[in-house]
């Protein structure tokens, strides 16, 4: 079974009553975007190791997730190199991980004291979950005459090419499901 989606709204052309909702805050997030270049300027002073003037990256890993979290409702794990030169102009890249998919993080050191801010200039997107549910369950309803359950990973990175995995439950059977995200919000999905 295959469908086409666009913005995850159940395919076919959107309303503008739709559009509106996609773009309304309040809504459950079809597509959210995260400018990552937000005010985040940290002073790591406290953790340089005089010795050999490199400081820990634990707290960065810290801000950079509660951020995300705070700011967007996305849940991710950060993952920066264990240490770093403690260097004026320093870059490094550390990786917010969804369930599905990575985002990178540009960092540079601002000075020698280990003033650190984090930046991609590309929004990070988010597909929503429980829309690819739902238009599975549909799809299924539609098709078979059968109502099932379908649970997807949370958080999903917006990005053409990945595929993920959705679990149908119903009728006494279980069917997973391949997701393949198009680009421009499509997502494609298969019984398998």
């Amino acid at each position: 079974m295959r469908k086409g989606l666009r913005g995850l709204s159940g395919g076919g052309r959107e309303s503008s009553r739709e559009r509106r909702a996609r773009r309304s805050p309040r809504h459950a997030a079809i597509a959210v975007a995260l400018a990552v270049a937000t005010s985040a300027g940290l002073q790591f002073g406290s953790t340089a190791h005089a010795a050999s003037r490199t400081v820990k990256t634990t707290r960065l890993e810290a801000r950079i997730t509660q951020s995300i979290r705070r700011k967007y409702g996305v849940t991710v794990t950060v993952a920066c190199p264990g240490r770093v030169p403690v260097k004026a102009r320093y870059r490094f890249t550390c990786v917010a991980r969804l369930a599905v998919g990575t985002y990178p993080l540009h960092v540079v050191e601002t000075d020698a004291r280990g003033t650190m801010y984090f930046f991609n200039h590309r929004p990070l997107r988010v597909l929503n979950s429980a829309k690819v549910a739902a238009a599975i369950e549909h799809a299924v309803r539609m098709q078979r005459q059968l109502t099932v359950r379908v649970t997807c990973p949370s958080p999903i990175l917006e990005q053409a090419g990945l595929v993920f995995r959705c679990v149908a439950r119903g009728g006494g059977a279980r069917t997973v499901f391949k997701v393949t995200e198009q680009r421009g919000g499509y997502v494609r999905f298969v019984g398998q």
